[in-house]
């Protein structure tokens, strides 16, 4: 009995990635509003409560200037895997998640 063959990858982002999709969730256009299902324009920010709340950790932990130091950047990439953590708990679909990471046919946010 072997395990389950798993595929893993790795993919790079750019914190201005990151920023646009939080600026996605926090004010939806109506094409984010279409990858959301139920969600309606109000109703957004509270959908995602608690990712919009990680979003606002990391940038309370931003830096101004380029900062190479391994705590700082340790910490960075834990607090932005938190914020995607949040992101995949709260979302109801898998396609703002999926055009972020350029999984769809479609273009990243």
């Amino acid at each position: 009995m072997g395990s389950p063959s798993t595929v893993t990858f790795g993919l790079w982002r750019r914190h201005s990635d990151f920023a646009a999709l939080a600026a996605s969730l926090r004010e939806p256009t109506t094409a984010t509003l279409a990858t959301v299902t139920g969600a309606e324009s109000g109703k957004m920010q509270d959908t995602f409560k608690n990712t919009l709340l990680s979003w606002d950790c990391v940038l309370q932990r931003k830096r101004w200037f380029k900062c190479l130091d391994k705590d700082y950047l340790s910490l960075k990439s834990f607090l932005l895997e938190r914020f995607m953590h949040d992101l995949l708990f709260e979302s109801s679909s898998p396609q703002i998640i999926n055009k972020f990471l350029g999984l769809d046919k479609g273009k990243k946010i």
